[in-house]
């Protein structure tokens, strides 16, 4: 019978050492931080626009699926009827809880996983409006 040693000399490196890194172009596929990937990203949050939905509230849905994808998650929206705008916080991962070394003791690290590397974090812009006589919806939207 083989020890664990020799189960791992035989495999060979596991873990993260032997998995391809995720990127494109050299950046990080999930820094929403990195203009380059804000601008990818966005293309794709801007397409939902090129739709029109009988429920506009699909729409949401839909690019809720799609940024969770990246790590990324908003509130739930309420849209406003007819025509409105809302703008809703990201957070990443989850946020960030604990400890990171630079705060004190007795205090704990509580944010959206987003603003300690962007400041002020990044918000969900998102604009719908009926069109014309046909009850359905044109949904934009962006992250600034």
């Amino acid at each position: 019978m083989k020890n664990f040693k020799e189960y791992l000399a035989e495999t060979g490196a596991m873990g993260i050492t032997n998995q391809t890194y995720v990127s494109v172009d050299g950046n990080d596929t999930y820094d929403i931080t990195n203009p380059e990937v804000l601008a990818r990203v966005n293309a794709f949050v801007g397409s939902i626009a090129d739709r029109e939905y009988l429920i506009p509230e699909n729409a949401v849905n839909q690019l809720r699926n799609f940024l969770l994808r990246l790590g990324l998650q908003f509130p739930k929206v309420e849209l406003p009827e007819g025509t409105g705008k809302v703008s809703v916080p990201l957070s990443q991962w989850g946020g960030r809880f604990g400890k990171d070394g630079e705060v004190d003791f007795d205090e704990f690290v509580n944010d959206d996983g987003i603003s300690n590397r962007k400041e002020g974090g990044l918000n969900l812009q998102i604009e719908s409006e009926p069109v014309g006589r046909t009850g359905s919806f044109k949904v934009y939207a962006k992250i600034v």
